[in-house]
């Protein structure tokens, strides 16, 4: 279904009298944030927890009998863990539900009408960013050419990416990896006088050749200092 079958579809659903829906917007720091901590908050149990938190905030307005949902994961785990929260609800959890069940269709264009438009009204924190890099994002799938072409064009060496970019995503961690710039976090309880951060190539994060600067940092000019005052 093209953008603007589903743009379609929304204003259909909004003119309908007895639908009615909540949303739910996960911006990608969130979901960086979440799996890339030392204890892994994974996608699958954000979206329970987001769908888990969207039903309870439908039954404090209306009276929930049925709840039909697209799985993610397991159907039968998902379905046995709604059960338990919504004792009183007859829950239904499948794989492809949004081609089985109306309203889960209904959802899902919903759903994907909502990330169209943020995505639409999503500025860079950086006017020249806007102007240099554009809102071309193609589909936001790693085969999609004009997607590749935009992380292509959006990366930075150090800094990586817009925030507009999940860095938790196998596709951006392959790219930040194969051309950034090293960057090495000492554990917690290392020594006090070890600095807590460090950026460095391949061989400096093995431990070789430590006081050469990484390449990076040559080719931009950028100097040491020694503190802030300087």
């Amino acid at each position: 279904m093209t953008a603007e079958q589903r743009a379609a579809l929304f204003e259909l659903i909004k003119s309908c009298e007895f639908l009615g829906w909540h949303v739910d917007i996960l911006n990608a720091s969130v979901l960086s944030e979440g799996m890339l901590r030392r204890e892994k908050y994974n996608l699958n149990a954000i979206s329970h927890d987001s769908a888990i938190a969207l039903i309870r905030k439908v039954a404090q307005q209306v009276d929930v009998k049925e709840i039909y949902v697209d799985t993610v994961g397991i159907p039968e785990h998902y379905q046995a863990r709604l059960e338990t929260l919504f004792p009183d609800a007859k829950c239904t959890v499948a794989k492809k539900a949004d081609s089985l069940f109306p309203i889960v269709s209904a959802a899902s264009i919903v759903a994907k009408v909502t990330r169209d438009r943020v995505l639409e009204e999503w500025h860079h924190e950086h006017a020249q960013l806007d102007r240099r890099l554009g809102r071309d994002f193609g589909s936001g799938y790693p085969a999609d050419p004009r997607t590749k072409q935009w992380l292509g064009d959006a990366f930075q060496p150090v800094f990586g990416f817009p925030a507009v970019v999940r860095f938790s995503w196998q596709t951006t961690k392959t790219l930040i990896e194969a051309d950034g710039v090293g960057v090495h976090w000492a554990d917690d309880d290392a020594n006090p006088q070890q600095p807590k951060l460090s950026f460095g190539g391949p061989a400096e994060r093995k431990g070789v050749n430590q006081r050469q600067r990484h390449g990076y940092f040559q080719q931009q000019q950028l100097h040491l200092v020694s503190s802030l005052d300087d």
